[in-house]
């Protein structure tokens, strides 16, 4: 795969998978956020929500299942590709994703 379409696919799987997580987990938005943004940017991200204490003690199955979805795949090339993602793909576009999702932020809500 070319260098540039890589790091456009990197990109587009960040946004999905923040995408995915605030539709089918919205309660864990706030921590996942907190995370993702103090987090170094050349981390890889299921190493850190694999580690993560606040995002894997919910009272739902831990982000870390997100692994066991993406090896079910039968393409390792896009396996390959979303395992290697690092943090600084999901902070390229956080705040825009969010801010044009139909997330609700109930910690902006209070501050009113």
């Amino acid at each position: 795969m070319r260098k540039g379409l890589r790091r456009f696919n990197s990109y587009y799987f960040a946004t999905l998978l923040i995408l995915a997580i605030m539709t089918g987990r919205p309660h864990i938005m706030d921590d996942f956020r907190q995370e993702i943004l103090n987090t170094d940017d050349y981390k890889i991200f299921f190493q850190v929500i694999s580690g993560s204490n606040k995002l894997n003690d919910k009272n739902t199955l831990s982000l870390s299942d997100l692994i066991k979805l993406v090896e079910r795949s039968p393409d390792t090339a896009v396996i390959n590709e979303i395992m290697g993602l690092r943090i600084k793909e999901f902070k390229a576009n956080f705040e825009l994703v969010t801010r044009f999702s139909f997330f609700h932020n109930p910690i902006q809500q209070g501050k009113d």
